[in-house]
């Protein structure tokens, strides 16, 4: 057995990794790293087995802590921690809360909720607009297009996206990213920079999970496609045409569980399935 063989195990162990739940598409992190620090190496090598046993080590170390690090990186980003929150995005959550509610319960789609989100923000005076991206095909881009909403305050422009983490899904994901994507809130608030930030580690650990299946990263989750959906060449609109079911009248009693960095707190409406995640992404 060669060097590189007993640093990362054998060619069988490395095609069907251990699994603790008995799942051969369940691969741990540090599996999933074995495997692709040792394809490399043997492709590098034309599967010599020649390379020093210390090299591997090295090698292999810094792949995991560089994973480690971007993972630990992103469950900062989604944890409490902190309350420096500005006083504008403070109310804005809390109206975005309340006009989400309203909106899921007078719409057939999220288009449409989307547009009464809208509305309803610019009915308490805030410069919310609908925004449609849209970006033709290039040497390394796919074509597409998508649709958000967003609040400017003076120099700062808010995002705001309703769905967020499934613009994330892929393909037979692995452990660690199941739980990264259930930690990503359902609704984003947050700015230019931070959502650059969160996409770009998002697509990162997306990569090392589907790097693990064998799968390659199809177009529409690359980070220059998914950077294009939100920070594209775009329009925006502040004049939308509703269908005409009722708007409900305001209430204060949601169901609604809220959590958000820089907050602990959460709204839960007893005997109620229905809730919604509104957390703002402050960076680190």
């Amino acid at each position: 057995m060669s060097a590189l063989q007993r640093l990362i195990g054998s060619g069988d162990q490395r095609r069907y990794p251990p699994s603790s739940s008995g799942s051969e598409t369940e691969y741990s992190v540090d599996e999933c790293l074995s495997k692709m620090v040792v394809d490399f190496l043997e492709e590098y090598s034309g599967g010599t087995g020649s390379w020093p046993a210390e090299d591997l080590s090295n090698v292999a170390a810094a792949a995991a802590a560089d994973c480690t690090e971007a993972l630990g990186e992103i469950r900062r980003m989604v944890s409490v921690n902190g309350r420096n929150v500005e006083p504008y995005r403070a109310v804005l959550v809390g109206n975005v809360q309340e006009a989400a509610e309203l909106a899921a319960a007078s719409s057939l789609n999220s288009v449409v909720s989307q547009r009464r989100l809208m509305v309803f923000l610019q009915e308490l005076r805030y410069n919310a607009a609908m925004c449609k991206t849209k970006w033709e095909s290039s040497r390394d881009l796919t074509s597409g297009n998508y649709e958000f909403i967003d609040v400017v305050n003076g120099n700062v422009r808010y995002l705001i996206d309703m769905n967020f983490p499934a613009q994330f899904e892929i393909a037979r994901p692995t452990i660690q990213y199941r739980e990264l994507l259930k930690s990503l809130p359902l609704i984003f608030i947050g700015t230019i920079d931070e959502l650059k930030k969160m996409v770009k580690i998002m697509c990162n650990a997306a990569k090392r999970s589907l790097n693990c299946m064998n799968l390659s990263v199809p177009p529409w989750r690359k980070y220059i496609y998914m950077k294009n959906k939100w920070l594209g060449p775009h329009r925006r609109i502040v004049n939308l045409v509703l269908d005409k079911s009722p708007t409900p009248k305001k209430s204060t009693n949601w169901p609604v569980k809220c959590q958000w960095v820089g907050f602990d707190n959460t709204i839960v409406e007893p005997n109620t399935n229905t809730s919604i995640c509104v957390r703002s992404i402050k960076a680190v």
